[in-house]
């Protein structure tokens, strides 16, 4: 399978072994994408100096066995953009179709959650949006519907480092999700 290696529309698709699920970048120019990508920014408010862009979103499938493995969303260098340079300020991730198991959004530092000792389902059996797990870190169920929100640059302008993530396989079934990317010019 071929997937993108960064995360540019011009970068080659290239075979990468550590994210196998299948990518595009949506054009802002569709209405759909365009209201939707409104309504990402709108949740900011004045929290960042996005000027009005979020970026191509991207919309992505996992089918079972599919993965991306540990990653963050900011790059070590700002990118340049039309002669200004940004980098990701947030990650809006949306989760479009839940019809799977397993194939949760999974964040080895992010452990604040004050419920170490909850499982992975929750009443009758359902599995609940997120859990503590073993302790190791936080594990984000995916939800038709929900989305999960951070921050992905410290005040500095620097990459944080608690944001490494992974979307752990996809045990039967299909995952879609939408990522937003809203970037901070510098």
């Amino acid at each position: 399978m071929l997937t993108y290696q960064g995360d540019s529309l011009s970068d080659p698709a290239v075979p990468d072994e550590r994210k196998t699920s299948s990518s595009a970048f949506l054009s802002k120019n569709d209405p759909v994408v365009s209201c939707i990508g409104r309504r990402a920014l709108d949740f900011h408010g004045g929290s960042q100096r996005v000027l009005g862009d979020y970026g191509n979103p991207q919309l992505v499938k996992y089918a079972p066995g599919q993965k991306n493995d540990l990653h963050v969303d900011w790059w070590l260098e700002p990118q340049n953009r039309g002669g200004r340079l940004y980098n990701r300020r947030t990650t809006i991730l949306a989760y479009l179709d839940d019809r799977c198991t397993e194939g949760e959004t999974y964040f080895p530092y992010i452990t604040g959650m004050n419920d170490s000792a909850v499982d992975r389902h929750g009443s009758q059996g359902q599995p609940r949006f997120w859990t503590n797990g073993d302790g190791t870190g936080l594990y984000v169920a995916p939800r038709k519907g929900n989305a999960v929100f951070w921050v992905n640059l410290k005040a500095n302008g620097q990459g944080d480092e608690r944001t490494l993530h992974a979307a752990l396989p996809v045990g039967s079934g299909s995952k879609i999700a939408m990522n937003f990317w809203p970037p901070q010019y510098f």
